[in-house]
C-alpha cells in the first residue's frame, strides 16, 4: 500500500491536530500525541504536532475510575485539565477550547485544509423535540 502526504504537510510548519472530546477516547488520543510529537522532532520535523482540545464537559467522580483523572480534578474543565498537564510535562505549548465543537462556515473554509481532526466524542442522541422539529417542513 502507497501512502501519498500533500508535499507541504512536514516541510514549514508544524502538523495541526483537533482532537473534539477528552473522554475516554480523547483524553488516550490526547496523552499519546506527545509521543508522536517527539518522535517528530528527532527524525527531523522541527516543528513537531500544534494540538488543540475542545470539550465543554467537566470532570465527575465517574470519570476517575476509567479516564487520566483524579479526585483533584472533579468539578474542572477535561480540556484544561488535560492540556495543562501535558504543556507542563512535556514543555509544549498546545491550546485548548473548553466549549462545544462547532463548525463555523466562515472559519472552516481556511483551517479545515490544514488541520487533522481527530473526532472523540459521542454526540448526544436527538431529543424528542429536535426529532419533531427535523420532521416539520
Amino acid at each position: 500500500m502507497e501512502h501519498n502526504l500533500p508535499p507541504d504537510l512536514l516541510r514549514h510548519r508544524a502538523v495541526r491536530v483537533l482532537v473534539v472530546g477528552a473522554g475516554g477516547t480523547g483524553s488516550a488520543i490526547v496523552m499519546g500525541l506527545p509521543y508522536l510529537d517527539q518522535a517528530m522532532r528527532v527524525w527531523g520535523h522541527r516543528y513537531g504536532l500544534d494540538v488543540a482540545m475542545m470539550d465543554a464537559d467537566a470532570v465527575s467522580d465517574t470519570n476517575c475510575i476509567r479516564q487520566p483523572f483524579s479526585i483533584s480534578d472533579i468539578g474542572q474543565n477535561k480540556a484544561i485539565v488535560l492540556i495543562n498537564r501535558i504543556n507542563l510535562f512535556w514543555g509544549t505549548n498546545w491550546w485548548l477550547s473548553p466549549i462545544i465543537f462547532t463548525l463555523v462556515p466562515s472559519i472552516a473554509t481556511r483551517t479545515i485544509a490544514r488541520t487533522w481532526f481527530l473526532g472523540a466524542w459521542t454526540p448526544a442522541p436527538p431529543t424528542r423535540q429536535s426529532r419533531i422539529r427535523s420532521r416539520a417542513p
